[in-house]
């Protein structure tokens, strides 16, 4: 009953508030609103639209979810689960959330049927884009709410939807925000509930806002920042271009209403002109637009029937999933039982299937065990003394009893065939004669009644042609008019049809004209892109040449230089060797003066010629070790004064008197 069910989801709406979950709280509510409509005896309009204030308050004040829903979180799992079948067990819908609701409050007029201040915190909360003064103009409206007695339990939860609001839309605006002026600007609640409210909006991916307390701001991460993709700003750019839009329309109407009035009188210039014309494509159009509309029709009956059908589907599969997962559940009941009976479960299947087969045994036509032994045995049909063998010892000897009984059925069924093929065949052989006896009567009847179908067609035929004759002498009378009548219809279609054909070659003409100058005009926009696209080619290669022109000349220059330091280097070279041998003839000068001789100098650590050296030009001079004095590959290279060596024997048995230089 109505007033049944009214009551009923009032008091659901009680114990979901109680227990905190507001999102089923609003629904039973919206469903007491619906039934309530719907009672014999409704109520006043005073209490319907108090009860749909409360229906879209509470829907209001249902906690927001984040749009990016988290799968691989075990809890959201669980409640999105337990909501589902929550919903389903209510009769709500499977999808139940705060964006659907607020969708079928609006969609039902149960937003329209509420107060106007409900109305209007409506508007505010779910559409206007007032970030810093949303609770100002929200406040009103919350003393009004909080001061009536069926609305005042949603004063807290609608406080922190405003507040959460308009950290939203700051978050949206603003990259930093001060503390104070965030307080400031939500006047709805303290800064320890603002505080509370932004840290439950963190943890449930409403906001993107961080507490500096060290600055004193509300900081938001820069990787997140996307003010350009909040809807809500583009709604109120597109908003305020709107408006700029209609004052320049507005600036600007002296002259548009005067090229208005221009424009017009050429249209309707235009149109005395070609009247009859437009009166043609007028009904072509009507006749297009008509076939349209049917074909839309169609289309949106296909469109509704392929819904309700996917709608159908749907609950098909979720009644299947439900009674599938019932289905489950009662199978796992049914083998814990199982489980716990399976002894006594044993015993009784045995007692039963001894029975059974006793049964069986009494009703089969073989009396004696066959291929058992020596003569066989007679068939046990005894309940207790079944029960007292094993299952598979049953088994095999009821089976072993089975192919018996068949085998014996097969030799029955041979025997009635044989017998059933000698009696079809004396039956046969019997009416054999009986049949062609019947045939040649067959043939007489045919013969008869085919003489007397032909006698009767060939009358129906004579009076046929009498009738057309007659037919065709009253007829002849208006051939002439029908003649003319047709000349001049035809008449009139062929001038229609030249009339048609001049137009047609008219237009022909026109577009092949067109088509014409858009051929030429896109040929002189491709010379000139050749031309542009050949100048820029040429700039490149001027701008290349001399650019390895350029790189020439450096490489040059520099290849000179080179040259100029080797040639430096040599002369450097020839100065330093003339200064050597002159050096070289000094040594050997001061060695003749002297007048020693290296085998004579034996016990000396150093040469003649370089301690010579040494007093003549200090330690600058450094002999050069010979090449086959140097240090061995991976030795030290580096040239070190003479030292002493043992002189191999010479071969002549003559001593080294003099340095062969």
């Amino acid at each position: 009953k109505p007033s049944s069910m009214a009551s009923y989801h009032a008091q659901l709406a009680q114990v979901f508030w109680v227990a905190g979950n507001g999102l089923f709280h609003a629904y039973s509510l919206t469903r007491s609103y619906a039934t309530a409509k719907s009672l014999k005896a409704a109520p006043s309009e005073a209490e319907l639209t108090a009860l749909a204030s409360r229906a879209v308050l509470a829907a209001l004040s249902v906690p927001p979810s984040s749009p990016v829903l988290d799968l691989n979180l075990l809890e959201y799992d669980l409640e999105h689960e337990k909501t589902k079948r929550m919903a389903q067990m209510l009769s709500f819908p499977s999808t139940a959330s705060r964006a659907t609701l607020l969708a079928e409050v609006v969609a039902s007029g149960l937003l329209e049927a509420a107060a106007p201040e409900v109305r209007e915190l409506h508007a505010l909360v779910e559409r206007k884009q007032v970030p810093l003064d949303l609770a100002a103009a929200a406040a009103p409206v919350l003393a009004k709410l909080a001061a009536s007695d069926a609305c005042g339990q949603y004063d807290l939860p609608l406080r922190r939807l405003v507040a959460l609001r308009m950290l939203q839309q700051m978050e949206r605006l603003y990259l930093t925000i001060s503390i104070d002026k965030a307080a400031d600007a939500i006047t709805v609640l303290q800064w320890p509930q603002i505080e509370a409210l932004l840290v439950w909006a963190v943890k449930k991916d409403l906001v993107s806002l961080r507490i500096d307390y060290k600055l004193g701001q509300l900081n938001q991460q820069r990787n997140k920042a996307d003010a350009a993709a909040s809807s809500e700003v583009r709604e109120s750019l597109a908003g305020f271009a709107s408006a700029l839009d209609a004052v320049n329309q507005h600036l600007r109407s002296a002259d548009l209403e005067k090229h208005a009035a221009e424009t017009r009188a050429r249209l309707q210039e235009a149109i005395g002109k070609s009247l009859e014309e437009e009166h043609q494509k007028v009904l072509a159009r009507r006749l297009v637009i008509e076939r349209r509309k049917e074909e839309q029709e169609r289309l949106a009956m296909e469109e509704d029937k392929e819904k309700s059908r996917l709608k159908a589907q749907r609950q098909r599969a979720e009644e299947e999933e439900e009674k599938a997962r019932l289905q489950a559940d009662a199978e796992r009941r049914d083998a814990e039982r199982e489980h716990r009976t399976r002894e006594e479960a044993e015993a009784a299947e045995r007692r039963k299937l001894a029975e059974q087969m006793a049964e069986q045994r009494k009703t089969m036509k073989v009396a004696k065990k066959k291929g058992w032994g020596e003569g066989g045995g007679k068939v046990e049909t005894d309940v207790d003394k079944l029960a007292e063998k094993d299952r598979s010892e049953l088994m095999r000897e009821q089976k072993m009893l089975l192919m018996d009984e068949r085998q014996e059925f097969e030799k029955r069924l041979e025997s009635m065939g044989k017998r059933h093929d000698h009696l079809e065949r004396a039956r046969r052989e019997g009416e054999r004669d009986l049949l062609e006896l019947r045939w040649q009567a067959q043939q007489a009847e045919d013969k008869k009644l085919h003489e007397a179908n032909a006698a009767s067609l060939a009358l129906k035929m004579k009076e046929s042609r009498a009738h057309d004759l007659q037919q065709k002498a009253r007829f002849s009378r208006m051939a002439a008019a029908a003649d003319a009548f047709t000349k001049r219809v035809l008449a009139t279609r062929a001038v229609a049809h030249e009339a048609v054909v001049a137009a047609w070659r008219v237009e022909q003409s026109e577009r092949r004209e067109a088509a014409r100058m858009e051929r030429e005009r896109v040929a002189a926009e491709e010379r000139e892109r050749e031309a542009a696209i050949e100048q820029a080619r040429r700039e490149a290669e001027e701008e290349e040449a001399r650019r390895i022109q350029e790189a020439q000349e450096a490489a040059r220059k520099k290849q000179e230089a080179e040259e100029e330091r080797k040639r430096v280097l040599e002369r450097q070279k020839a100065r330093e060797k003339e200064l050597e041998e002159k050096e070289a003839l000094a040594r050997l000068a001061a060695r003749e003066q002297v007048g020693k001789s290296w085998a004579a100098d034996d016990d000396d650590e150093e040469l003649p010629d370089l301690q010579m050296a040494k007093a003549l030009g200090g330690d600058k001079f450094e002999a050069k070790p010979k090449p086959e004095e140097r240090a061995p590959p991976g030795g030290d290279a580096r040239p070190r004064p003479f030292e002493r060596r043992d002189r191999p024997p010479n071969p002549d048995g003559e001593g080294w008197e003099r340095h062969p230089l």
